[in-house]
């Protein structure tokens, strides 16, 4: 994606973080490197049980950063892969938190675009956190900065508009 991912200690809150830097390819392009950090402060705006939380968005030293709750777990990908089938009750269960955590996001106005089993996390206490912002955009901001008419996102996980290229909505992320 856009860039590495590791793990840190946070200082001041004295507890493990996920660092997200940028990519050369993102940070040498004004528009991606423009929609990022709209992106990710619109994700910082949301505050819910079912989000990753982010802590910090900025720019050291010609590194571009986010800093985000490190979640202690696996990916929903790696638990299909591993189990290959989940039980009814506990993919109705994850799909409610799931629903729980979108609600959140779209009540903010923003759009996720990329939901899919490798961004949806569960911590040990198997809780749901969705991650990864990087295709969202906010659906009040009238920047122009999203590009409609541009697919984007996971081919298996596209909404039939995504994969028209055409303007995605809430209902877009609930498909996926």
């Amino acid at each position: 994606g856009m860039g590495d991912v590791y793990l840190a200690l946070h200082l001041d809150y004295h507890k493990s973080v996920a660092v997200k830097i940028l990519s050369p390819d993102v940070t040498r392009n004004d528009e991606l490197l423009a929609r990022f950090r709209r992106e990710a402060e619109a994700a910082a705006r949301i505050d819910h049980p079912n989000i990753v939380a982010v802590y910090a968005i900025g720019c050291d030293q010609g590194l571009h950063f986010i800093v985000m709750g490190y979640v202690d777990g696996k990916s929903l990908q790696d638990i299909i892969d591993e189990r290959k089938v989940l039980e009814p009750r506990e993919a109705a269960r994850l799909a409610a938190e799931i629903a729980r955590g979108l609600q959140a996001v779209h009540a903010d106005g923003i759009i996720h675009r990329d939901i899919k089993p490798a961004n949806i996390l569960l911590t040990r206490k198997n809780e749901i956190k969705i991650v990864d912002f990087g295709l969202a955009f906010d659906a009040e901001d009238k920047s122009g900065l999203t590009v409609t008419g541009a697919i984007m996102g996971t081919p298996w996980f596209l909404s039939p508009e995504q994969a028209d290229g055409k303007r995605a909505d809430t209902r877009s992320d609930l498909y996926s």
